[in-house]
């Protein structure tokens, strides 16, 4: 008998989820994706072949391979493992997975209005050839992804109200704002989750109304994942994939835990707690090694740092570490973008900047090959939506060079003495901003803390040195001086260079850059884990 085996993808999930400028509705995409192949394939498989005719509980048979399929009283279907926004189903035949696909469709349909599910499949006997027909299905789905019309429901017509931020028909009136179908499924999901929060201005902490998007990804996870499964042997690669599959999940959501509780534990002795209790975070998407959560603005780049941290800590630890049993032994790491926006700012838009931060992030380790975990930030002042790397060739660029020393390398080995003055570090960022911008009077590193005037004026000018050695001069007379090693004024201290990802190695570390990103972000970092600062 040929049997299938299918694999479902969704489709347009970050427009679905950061369209809106409610954080309410927001939060209640974010559930009702996770639900989609969570639940509803589950439920689907269930309704159409029979609750005793499927196994769905893939993550808690790690150990085992696939059952045989019988239609005579035996399987129809089983869930191969979920990972990646994928789920891989193995069938009995080609009416079951058309069966199923259809409820399914109209289930996800119903629930969520506007998530798209791209599916294709290919013949098996789940004996032999796992690589190259895992390959075909992948290579079906991309096909499939090319053809997909996502679900649109009709329009607005003459006899209907249109909802202003869907532009669908007005179903429901919610605290007085009229909503469309899709608004009304996004908010039940987010009120059955345990958050006061309720607008993203209720998120921001302090006189600054900045926010911050974080977006996390794994490095290499696919190449890994292929190179660890290339067996042909369904039997042998089942249970490694869907333990591997299940450890990756557990690593990125013990990581994301152990982050918040340490910023939880120093939140609680910060002066925003009395008057705010909750931590100001909230997580949007957490799924394998995919994250996306919003904190306070300036908690932002030192918790993405942090959690990068830990995941990369976690790699000691067999209870996570996803590929047990392989002689390559890699080491699972993973880049972050950060952007810092004002609380009005479009949402979708702070997204897609930190997408491409964290995209920045990930080329720079390609270029470099330092299998290390990095972090791009941006901070973004403008009402403009435009595209960052246009944004930075405007704004980052001096008269001698550019100024923008990002990303910064946050894994721990990279901070020995042997990395330093070569690579970017993330250590030396924040040891500047706490010896120099933070710093209390009299303290014992080389210069006095600098009025907060006086840093503004300097980040202003920092790209003309006329401009600026006139504001230095200013500052030296009142005992102001710029740290050791970090004037940007001498000769070849900026060279002239594009962006990160074209620089040579002769051209991997830059002080004066440096200089100005601690400038840049000199009102709006924070990093209340380090208690010294506190």
């Amino acid at each position: 008998m040929t049997n299938i085996y299918a694999v479902y993808d969704t489709t347009g999930i970050q427009s679905y989820i950061f369209s809106s400028t409610k954080l309410r509705e927001n939060m209640g995409a974010s559930v009702l994706v996770r639900e989609v192949l969570k639940n509803y394939l589950k439920q689907s498989l269930k309704e159409v072949l029979g609750p005793d005719n499927v196994a769905v509980d893939w993550d808690d048979n790690c150990d085992k391979c696939l059952r045989k399929f019988d239609r005579n009283g035996g399987l129809l279907a089983e869930v191969v493992y979920v990972g990646g926004g994928n789920a891989f189903v193995a069938f009995v035949d080609e009416e079951a997975y058309k069966d199923t696909t259809k409820h399914f469709l109209l289930q996800v349909y119903k629930e969520t209005t506007s998530i798209g599910i791209a599916s294709a499949f290919i013949k098996t006997d789940f004996e032999q050839g796992y690589a190259q027909q895992h390959k075909d299905l992948m290579e079906q789905l991309l096909q499939a992804k090319g053809k997909i019309n996502r679900p649109i429901p009709a329009g607005n017509q003459p006899i209907t109200r249109a909802s202003l931020l869907t532009g669908l028909p007005v179903v429901e009136v919610d605290n007085f704002t009229p909503i469309s179908t899709e608004q009304v499924q996004k908010r039940k999901a987010r009120d059955q989750m345990k958050s006061s929060f309720e607008e993203f201005s209720d998120i921001v902490r302090g006189s600054k109304s900045y926010l911050a998007v974080i977006h996390v990804d794994g490095n290499n996870m696919g190449k890994l994942i292929e190179e660890y499964a290339s067996g042909e042997n369904w039997g042998e690669i089942v249970p490694k994939i869907r333990e591997m599959s299940k450890r990756i999940a557990t690593l990125y959501k013990e990581a994301y835990a152990r982050t918040k509780s340490m910023f939880l534990d120093a939140y609680k002795h910060t002066s925003h707690y009395k008057l705010a209790p909750e931590l100001p975070l909230i997580k949007i998407i957490l799924d394998g090694d995919d994250v996306t959560c919003v904190v306070s603005g300036q908690y932002g780049i030192s918790f993405a740092a942090e959690f990068l941290r830990i995941v990369e800590n976690l790699n000691n630890d067999k209870a996570f570490y996803p590929f047990l049993g392989w002689d390559k032994n890699p080491k699972i790491t993973a880049c972050a973008g950060v952007v810092l926006f004002h609380s009005h700012y479009p949402f979708s838009a702070a997204y897609k900047m930190a997408e491409e931060c964290c995209a920045n992030a990930k080329r720079y380790t390609r270029k470099t090959n330092i299998v290390g975990s990095f972090i791009d930030f941006h901070l973004h002042q403008s009402g403009a939506v435009t595209n960052l790397k246009q944004y930075r060739r405007g704004q980052y660029t001096a008269d001698n060079g550019y100024l923008l020393n990002r990303p910064y390398c946050v894994s721990c080995v990279f901070e020995k003495k042997a990395f330093k003055g070569k690579y970017p570090l993330y250590c030396e960022f924040k040891q500047l901003i706490k010896n120099w911008i933070k710093a209390p009077p009299n303290n014992q590193s080389n210069t006095n803390p600098w009025p907060r005037s006086r840093l503004k004026a300097l980040r202003a000018v920092i790209g003309d040195n006329d401009k600026a050695d006139e504001i230095l001069k200013w500052c030296k007379s009142r005992g102001y001086d710029l740290p050791k090693g970090f004037d940007f004024r001498e000769e070849n201290a900026i060279k002239a260079i594009n962006t990160r990802e074209d620089r040579s190695d002769n051209e991997l570390k830059n002080d004066a850059a440096l200089l100005f990103d601690v400038l840049d972000l000199a009102d709006t970092y924070e990093d209340i884990t380090d208690k010294e600062a506190r």
